[in-house]
């Protein structure tokens, strides 16, 4: 039922890491739909530290690492927090966007 509420055009961009040369591979580049929350929230980044994010973007559950970013509207935005909340079972993540 929430899957209707994801009109949003986002695209997200895979980090291809590093080859064995330590050369960066190139990025992945995957269009997903998604509820953009414009909005100011605290939270945690990766390294535990309080950082606020401009934004956030509700997802279907996928794999999405702290390397990767989300372009929306023609701009890019860091991957601050990955949370998936617990209350429910339908399959959904909340990204937090610097």
């Amino acid at each position: 039922m929430i899957g209707a509420y994801l009109t949003d055009n986002i695209v997200l961009h895979v980090s291809g890491g590093l080859d064995k040369y330590n050369e960066p591979l190139a990025d992945t580049e995957i269009n997903l739909k998604g509820k953009v929350k414009i909005g100011t929230a605290l939270v945690k980044d990766i390294k535990g530290e309080n950082v606020f994010s401009s934004m956030s973007v509700m997802l279907k559950s996928r794999t999405i690492s702290h390397e990767d970013f989300l372009e929306y509207d023609g701009k890019e935005y860091a991957i601050i927090s990955i949370a998936k909340p617990r209350d429910f079972s339908w399959g959904f993540m909340e990204v937090f966007l610097k």
